[in-house]
């Protein structure tokens, strides 16, 4: 089980740095985050010998007779977490001459389908689509946070705010189609925000 759980936390770590991949294609710094992304790969794959002495690469050619498939847009059974088409963050700030500041930010997750209503047959398991009503769809699911600071007297750094400022409830389905460990509590936390609205509170000091 512990092996299992391992096993998951590497793909989520080669997930994340795939996004840092891809956002450094936005920011131009290529360089740096390239031998960033080296490393990490490097250590994961590491890992990975060590849980499995037999594994060479990460991506394997699959066997003759076992077809592929295309998560994006879905998730279930099959696809595990959602894998929305299009997902970003947009933030923004503005920081006052007197030390005052606000800043906003936006999360946006597109809407994703049960994986057993794609036309797919290695995805639909049945070779047609179909799905219980309330397993069919996530919504796209917005969150909004929110953050103040203040800089009093040179010396104390005052922060207050809040993340999924309006409270957005996350998107839930059968346990059968969020299942474990990539789901709990019928919805997939590591996605969407399943605990709500989060305050918090927090000063610093310079000595």
């Amino acid at each position: 089980m512990e092996r299992e759980k391992e096993l998951v936390k590497l793909i989520n770590v080669l997930r994340r740095t795939s996004r840092m991949a891809l956002q450094s294609e936005w920011t131009g710094g290529k360089e740096d985050a390239a031998a960033f992304c080296t490393e990490q790969y490097n250590r994961v794959l590491t890992r990975l010998k060590e849980l499995d002495p037999g594994v060479g690469v990460i991506f394997e050619p699959l066997p003759d007779g076992v077809g592929g498939y295309d998560c994006r847009g879905f998730f279930g059974a099959t696809c595990a977490t959602p894998t929305p088409k299009w997902r970003h963050k947009f933030r923004t700030g503005f920081t006052f001459r007197n030390g005052l500041g606000l800043s906003g930010q936006w999360r946006y997750f597109s809407a994703v389908r049960n994986d057993t209503l794609s036309d797919d047959p290695d995805l639909n398991g049945t070779g047609t689509p179909h799905s219980a009503p309330g397993n069919a769809k996530y919504n796209a699911r917005s969150y909004f946070d929110l953050a103040l600071s203040a800089r009093i007297a040179d010396r104390y750094n005052l922060r207050v705010g809040a993340n999924n400022l309006f409270d957005t409830e996350p998107p839930v389905s059968g346990q059968e189609v969020t299942p474990l460990p990539f789901g709990t509590g019928n919805t997939f936390p590591q996605v969407y925000d399943a605990l709500g609205r989060f305050l918090f509170a927090g000063v610093t000091i310079d000595f």
